[in-house]
Formats: C-alpha cells, structure tokens, sequence
C-alpha cells in the first residue's frame, strides 16, 4: 500500500484521509466506513500521544504533523 505521500506503507493499515476539522474528519470516517465494510476504521487525533505513535507507526511521513485528525484504515486482525 502506498502512503498519501507517496511512501511504501509496509504495515496492514494505511491513511485514508487526514483533516483539520472534527467534523469533516467523521464525515471522512463514515465515507471509508461505506468503502471498507471488512476494515477497521479508526480517527486518530495527532495531538494525543497514543494516537500519534499508531499514525506515525503506520505512516512516517505523519511525524510532523499536529492539530490534524486521521482517519486509519487497518485490516482486521483475524484476516492477516
């Protein structure tokens, strides 16, 4: 899977969207939740510590990035 950026994601999860706006990052996340019915989808918010480390371990390029909210997408575990 390749990242938003460009980079190869080796990982079983990749970005779907990233936003600034609570709302639009739910409107995101109901979108890739109709996408990918099978998926975990997830909101990740990058000012909190916990949710930072999983978007950065997921996507590198994510490192810089604050005040922005991301929405995952990881296969579920009993699929890998």
């Amino acid at each position: 899977m390749r990242s938003i950026y460009g980079s190869t994601i080796l990982e079983s999860a990749g970005i779907f969207d990233i936003q600034q706006d609570e709302n639009c990052a739910k409107k995101s996340y109901n979108e890739a939740k109709k996408l990918y019915p099978d998926f975990k989808i997830s909101i990740l918010h990058m000012n909190n510590v916990e949710d930072r480390l999983k978007a950065i371990d997921v996507d590198p390029d994510l490192a810089d990035m604050k005040d922005v909210y991301v929405i995952l997408i990881e296969v579920p575990e009993e699929v890998t």
